[in-house]
């Protein structure tokens, strides 16, 4: 059963009479309270930052002074304690040469079974 038009009028008058009620006495805070915690957030940022600033522009100005001991650069440019040992290929651990074929242990004759000789590489 349709809706007849005098009932869609009366409950938009009735929606709007709400709103404009609601928007000219009762303002939410919600953009109010968002807009203050956000703008307190970045001065505490601004604040933090310009103090970080200071203290390094302080500290640099007394250490070149002489105030103050040099800052240890040394740290970075240190050996680590540890090294990294990459292994060699198997093959060659065990007397096998690149470009060698081995088969059921036994040296398989190729045409690339040639030693690398460096005289002979470039023919001149």
């Amino acid at each position: 059963m349709p809706i007849p038009n005098a009932t869609i009028k009366v409950l938009v008058n009735e929606l709007d009479s709400l709103s404009s009620s609601q928007a000219a006495g009762q303002q939410t805070m919600t953009p109010m309270i968002a807009g203050s915690v956000c703008g307190g957030l970045m001065a505490i940022a601004w604040i933090i930052g310009f103090g970080i600033y200071f203290r390094k522009r302080y500290m640099r100005k007394l250490r070149n002074r002489g105030k103050l001991p040099p800052r240890d650069e040394k740290k970075s440019k240190e050996k680590p304690e540890e090294t990294i040992v990459i292994p060699q290929d198997p093959a060659i651990l065990i007397g096998h040469r690149p470009g060698e074929r081995y088969v059921g242990g036994e040296l398989q004759p190729t045409s690339s079974n040639r030693v690398y000789d460096p005289e002979n590489a470039h023919p001149s």
